[in-house]
């Protein structure tokens, strides 16, 4: 089954903040799971590639992990881009 959209925004955030430090996606999943949320390293691929879901009070982990603020977590965007349009982009590798 083909997705129109992705189910979370903050994926390539993500990746883009750990690749910066050059964190693995292993790193970032052990710092997660010292911060309380026990997510393996799979689970945050799919997360950065936007296969899963994210709740909010799991960008609160994000947050603690990587110490920034929850707005980074977010990709910018004008006011005058849709909504939609940030969430219907590829995912990016």
């Amino acid at each position: 089954m083909k997705r129109d959209t992705h189910l979370n925004v903050i994926g390539p955030e993500i990746r883009r903040i750990r690749k910066q430090r050059g964190w693995s996606q292993s790193k970032l999943a052990l710092r997660l799971q010292s911060v309380g949320w026990q997510i393996s390293r799979s689970a945050l691929a799919k997360i950065e590639c936007r296969i899963m879901w994210v709740g909010d009070f799991e960008l609160l982990y994000f947050v603690r992990a990587l110490g920034v603020g929850i707005e980074k977590l977010f990709p910018p965007a004008s006011a005058q881009q849709p909504v939609h349009a940030l969430v219907e982009k590829p995912c990016r590798t």
